[in-house]
């Protein structure tokens, strides 16, 4: 076997170098050309037309390189055409090779057209890599993009400010019913609605960070989409938002003060603007519907905020089916494509007051304290933490049935959150509920674990309570299970999926996508070297990059979390290692 290797070994060396090897008649002829391109290119009727052009021999080609304006490059290229198709015995193709570069290339031109179903693009942009990188935003969206008008040339220049282009197209689409980009030499022409000034001043500042100054910014057609937030105060109803006209700010005025009458005279509608270009909108008719059972229901925190195609209503109610009522009353309102978030509670319900003090040291008690709505749930919690810490003491004798608690979705995942923290943590700390905030205490092995434990709360409990992650990584705490991650690593310099590592997503997807409810949470980094502000765009571009390949094969964008860092995480991998987007399996 040896020998065979050998022998094949020795067989395609002596093919390669039969290949490569230049007969003396060869290297004359060559030598030849390159001096006769010499000749032509510092010819005197040339004079001072080819400056900074050269000719040089490299392998068995002759190569064109140094700096010109495109013309002198193709003019140059066209005086040299009589090696194009000229051949020498074993030697390969044309013989001119074009290297030269562009001494004063072309801007960048792209058009970006995003209306119902359609999202396409235009132009010409510089080459890199930047035609795949927006195609991976393109994906992004639930629309099928078109991208055969969009050219890459080495003749456009731009690549060193283009590059941030692919991530102000996502900040730029998202959100937008419809939107167009126009990039020319001179001006970068954006046209959509956003949600109000700040937002609109947010997206001016992304587009002026890109570009250079000599491109002129017009946000002529940056309009500005009706929303409108009403809050209780002290006294009366703050009043704010986008309307089109003064007849649409009247009729708000007028539906508040309707749906409570002791507001008369009280409230504040000084930053309800009338805003020239504000598209109208169907609901607005419909607050009165609306405004008169949600101003009943809820007392202290009472707001409620419509923005896009989006309703919040939050505050605090005396009972969760007023909750219920308020939502299904706000979904027939407004109608589709309207969706209702409701972040209503029961500010004085015993079950928003939980807690659980998991002791010290492994062998210490887990005592249990709050009110519950019923034995069954008290059951449930208890069984929960004897799953997550089979080894420890469980008291629950402070764990009451009280008539006043009331039961909420999360209770139900709350018990298999404290599965997850007996399993992937030391299991040490506190977990406090208060009302609309709760605390997650503890010490564990490693970031993963800190931000993966933090994620889970967030999931388990939903939107009406804020998470507060305490958990602290020590590097002697023991663990249990560790979370199982997978590492695709990245060239220097580079956000394209290296092919090597494009099996692991694979993998991955097809796991992802068994039956479950497996999350996948996305952290990308970059190595310790360059500015924070690099680091921070070349490991979002990563995140992109890998996300976009999930989605690709079929991975749900709710079953993704993306958290960009920008810089190596600890452990001290080296330069290669800090390349690299972690995907955290969450169960």
């Amino acid at each position: 076997m040896k020998l065979f290797v050998a022998v094949l070994f020795f067989l395609l060396v002596l093919i390669l170098s039969i290949i490569t090897w230049r007969t003396p008649t060869m290297q004359v002829e060559l030598a030849g050309l390159e001096n006769k391109a010499r000749e032509i290119l510092k010819h005197p009727d040339h004079l001072g037309a080819f400056d900074g052009l050269t000719v040089d021999t490299e392998q068995l080609d002759v190569f064109l390189k140094g700096t010109a304006e495109r013309e002198v490059r193709d003019r140059a290229i066209k005086l040299l055409s009589y090696g194009q198709g000229k051949r020498i015995p074993g030697l390969p193709g044309g013989l001119i090779i074009d290297q030269v570069q562009i001494g004063n290339p072309e801007p960048p031109e792209l058009r970006v057209e995003a209306q119902d179903l359609l999202l396409s693009f235009s132009g010409r942009i510089p080459e890199g890599g930047f035609r795949e990188q927006i195609e991976v935003v393109a994906k992004e969206f639930p629309v099928t993009p078109t991208m055969s008008m969009l050219k890459t040339s080495r003749d456009v220049g731009g690549a060193e400010w283009f590059a941030a282009m692919p991530a102000f197209l996502r900040k730029f689409l998202t959100g937008a019913d419809g939107a167009s980009l126009i990039l020319t030499g001179e001006s970068l022409i954006l046209d959509r609605t956003v949600a109000d000034d700040a937002a609109r001043a947010d997206l001016l500042k992304a587009a002026r960070a890109i570009v250079p100054a000599s491109i002129s910014i017009d946000d002529s057609k940056l309009r500005i989409a009706p929303g409108l937030r009403i809050r209780r105060e002290a006294e009366g109803w703050l009043i704010e938002g986008y309307v089109p006209d003064e007849a649409s700010a009247a009729f708000i005025r007028q539906s508040v003060e309707e749906a409570d009458p002791a507001s008369a005279g009280k409230n504040q509608s000084e930053k309800l603007v009338v805003r020239t270009g504000v598209p109208s909108v169907l609901w607005l008719r419909r607050l009165p519907t609306i405004l008169q059972p949600f101003m009943a229901g809820v007392h202290s925190g009472a707001e409620i905020a419509v923005t896009g195609n989006e309703v919040v209503m939050q505050g605090d109610v005396t009972d969760l089916a007023i909750a219920n009522k308020l939502q299904t009353t706000a979904e027939a309102g407004f109608g589709a494509p309207m969706v209702v978030i409701s972040k209503l509670i029961n500010a004085n319900n015993p079950l928003r007051r939980l807690s659980f003090d998991f002791g010290k040291t492994s062998a210490a008690e887990i005592v249990a304290t709050g009110g519950v709505p019923n034995p069954q749930v008290a059951k449930e919690i208890e069984q929960g933490l004897k799953a997550a810490f089979p080894s420890r003491r469980i008291d629950i004798r402070a764990l009451r049935v009280e008539p006043a608690a009331q039961t909420e979705d999360w209770v139900e995942s709350l018990p298999r959150f404290l599965l997850e923290v007996g399993l992937r943590s030391a299991g040490t700390g506190f977990l406090k509920l208060d009302v609309r905030e709760v605390s997650l205490a503890g010490t564990v092995p490693n970031e993963i674990t800190r931000d993966a434990l933090g994620l889970c709360l967030d999931w388990a409990l939903g939107t009406s309570f804020r998470v507060n992650n305490l958990l602290t990584v020590g590097d002697r705490v023991s663990a249990g299970a560790p979370y199982e991650v997978v590492q695709v690593f990245f060239d220097e310099g580079k956000a394209e999926i290296p092919l090597k590592e494009q099996g692991k997503l694979s993998g991955l997807a097809a796991r992802l996508n068994q039956p479950g409810d497996r999350v996948v949470l996305i952290k990308a980094f970059a190595s310790k070297t360059g500015t924070a502000s690099a680091n921070a765009a070349i490991s979002t571009r990563r995140s992109d990059a890998v996300r976009g390949e999930l989605k690709r094969v079929g991975i749900q964008e709710n079953r993704m979390l993306v958290q960009p860092t920008g810089k190596s995480g600890s452990g001290g991998r080296g330069a290669s290692g800090d390349r690299r987007v972690e995907l955290i399996i969450l169960e």
